[in-house]
């Protein structure tokens, strides 16, 4: 996984493998420099006889460096500074061959200090979380039948191993009244910054997963919203509108209309709460506009 770090912060990369792996195995970790290369091309116009264009071609480039002494199942940095910050990787060997992981990056930089207690960056670390919780979702509905799991402790892998950065990832940062366990055995699902709802298997826009505190929510399709959203917005045969939306959790929603996006009327009011709600509106305009706002 990526990592953010202040400078003088400890930093620890792990790699976890299958209990089943074939022994005696050996991890090796590297740091990758990334650099670009150019260069440019000319391409041919077959239309225009001696016609064409020159095209600028950037191409990355990842220089390893084996990290020495480097073979346990974590890497750590005591003390990161600002030249720690890179790509790093590692390597799994055993008899059967050898197979290097995906790179992770660090960046080692002072501004991480603010983004930690920033509820800017707060809000967008618990979007990214249920981003990985609704992907890892969709992937688990994959190998059972598609049906979405109806918890979080049944996203496990098959070893029943942490995945997706857990159990960090359960955990949001503006969630003052949880602490992060210190590892995967000391996670309550019954206590965590994220819940899972019964939501309509057959609506890919329905509530899936949804933060306690935010209220921001991953839907069945693995998207994630940040914001109360409409899911449909149609006329009915007596001329009413018939309004379906999602509410947040956790604060108070207006629902309010206006003819002309200036002058706002509320025509409801949702004290805290979640789930899926329809509103049918009977006032007969030739134009009408729709928000839901929170407070």
């Amino acid at each position: 996984m990526d990592q953010y770090a202040a400078p003088g912060s400890g930093v620890q990369l792990q790699v976890r493998i299958a209990p089943d792996a074939l022994l005696p195995l050996r991890d090796q970790w590297r740091r990758e420099q990334l650099s670009y290369s150019t260069n440019v091309t000319f391409v041919t116009d077959t239309n225009f006889p001696g016609g064409g264009y020159w095209r600028t071609n950037r191409i990355a480039n990842f220089t390893v460096t084996l990290l020495a002494g480097e073979t346990n199942s974590s890497y750590l940095i005591a003390s990161a500074q600002t030249n720690a910050s890179d790509y790093y990787s590692v390597t799994a060997s055993n008899s059967l061959g050898s197979i290097a992981s995906s790179r992770a990056r660090l960046v080692v930089d002072p501004s991480v200090s603010s983004m930690a207690t920033n509820a800017h960056w707060s809000a967008i670390v618990c979007i990214n979380n249920l981003h990985q919780i609704g992907l890892f979702a969709q992937m688990w509905a994959f190998d059972h039948n598609n049906n979405m799991p109806s918890s979080l402790s049944a996203m496990t892998n098959s070893f029943g191993l942490p995945i997706f950065g857990w159990p960090v990832l359960l955990f949001c940062r503006a969630d003052t009244s949880r602490t992060v366990p210190p590892d995967w055995s000391g996670v309550d699902f019954d206590n965590t910054s994220y819940e899972v709802l019964p939501g309509d298997p057959q609506n890919p826009y329905a509530v899936f997963c949804r933060c306690k505190v935010h209220g921001f929510y991953a839907q069945m399709d693995g998207g994630a919203v940040s914001g109360p959203r409409f899911g449909s917005i149609r006329r009915l045969t007596n001329s009413a509108a018939e309004l379906n939306f999602t509410l947040f959790a956790g604060r108070t929603n207006l629902l309010e209309a206006s003819t002309d996006l200036f002058n706002w009327t509320n025509l409801t009011t949702y004290l805290p709460t979640n789930g899926n709600f329809f509103f049918y509106d009977t006032s007969i305009l030739p134009r009408r506009f729709y928000r839901i706002r929170t407070e």
